[in-house]
């Protein structure tokens, strides 16, 4: 095994992929519900990518997948949506089957456990986010668990410019983080598909503060309290008009969100309305790829009813009252 921290899982993966050396008719699936930013890194590598959909549960229509699959088809990207556990077993059967590469998205699920083994360990190559989940200045990490090898070129470090110095400090001080990160949320319009559509970042190794942080975070009790935020927003949104999309979680599963599906525009702006007011961090994910937007697309359709529910912390720490 190797490991390397970046900055931005997405970098994590831009390398990972240079760690496979695939030629330039090689394809890759990615599912079409994901973050446009996961894009670039399959771009910059001149990877042909080959989208799939996924169900209105996440789960992967293997039998339509083997369809799509070619001569050139060399990969598979999975992904932990929201901290829930991919079927691992069909994914490994369908990768051994075709004698594909199992890229593990494990943006979402950073220190789950899958069956005592830690998630983001379970492909041939796994990235994971852990910034998604601490507040700190950056964190992506690539994990190589096949024989692949990655000759990492001279990168930088993070930058630590002075607004991340005061985000440092601002650590011991939740209630004025939860008050800025309110007044961000106020400015986003989450109802807007094409929002938030981030550009290209340059490659950086992870500062030292935030991979010193990583490591001395007590995740356990960070995923127990974790959990049960998960079971609040899970019981709340029963009483609220909210289809539970994950019935429950299962062993291990370490949720970066809790996840529902609302069936009305209205609604969804009554709820995310009601999280600014009430200071809960309430979201819509991911902003899609913008070829899914302009259709009446799986993703887009998907995306016009989920909403999301923070899991931190700074955000959960009572029984919220009903709408």
């Amino acid at each position: 095994q190797m490991k390397f921290y970046f900055s931005h899982a997405r970098t994590a993966l831009k390398y990972g992929i240079k760690s496979l050396n695939l030629d330039s008719n090689s394809e890759i699936f990615l599912p079409k519900f994901i973050c446009q930013v996961m894009l670039y890194p399959l771009l910059e590598n001149n990877i042909k990518i080959i989208f799939y959909d996924i169900e209105d549960d996440f789960s992967v229509d293997f039998q339509k997948l083997k369809k799509k699959v070619t001569s050139n088809s060399k990969a598979f990207i999975g992904v932990n949506y929201f901290g829930h556990f991919q079927d691992y077993n069909k994914v490994i059967k369908f990768c051994d089957e075709y004698n594909l590469i199992f890229i593990e998205d494990n943006s979402h699920s950073y220190m789950g456990k899958f069956n005592n083994t830690h998630t983001g360990s379970l492909g041939d190559i796994s990235i994971s986010s852990p910034r998604k989940f601490i507040n700190i200045n950056c964190g992506g990490i690539l994990q190589i668990n096949n024989k692949s090898k990655l000759d990492l070129p001279v990168i930088p470090k993070y930058p630590i410019k002075n607004k991340l110095i005061v985000k440092e400090y601002l650590k011991s001080f939740p209630t004025i983080i939860n008050l800025l990160k309110k007044y961000l949320v106020k400015k986003t319009d989450y109802l807007d598909p094409y929002n938030n559509f981030e550009e290209e970042i340059p490659d950086y190794l992870i500062d030292d503060i935030s991979l010193n942080q990583i490591n001395q975070t007590d995740w356990n009790k960070l995923i127990n309290e974790r959990r049960n935020n998960y079971r609040i927003w899970s019981n709340w949104s029963q009483k609220n008009e909210i289809e539970t999309v994950f019935p429950s979680l299962q062993i291990g599963e370490n949720p970066w969100c809790f996840v529902g599906y609302v069936k009305s525009k209205s609604l969804k702006k009554k709820i995310l309305n009601w999280g600014i007011k009430n200071n809960y961090f309430i979201f819509t994910w991911p902003t899609l790829p913008k070829q899914f937007i302009n259709e009446k697309s799986n993703p887009y359709e998907i995306w016009k009813k989920i909403i999301c529910f923070s899991t931190n912390n700074y955000f959960t720490k009572n029984e919220p009252k009903n709408l």
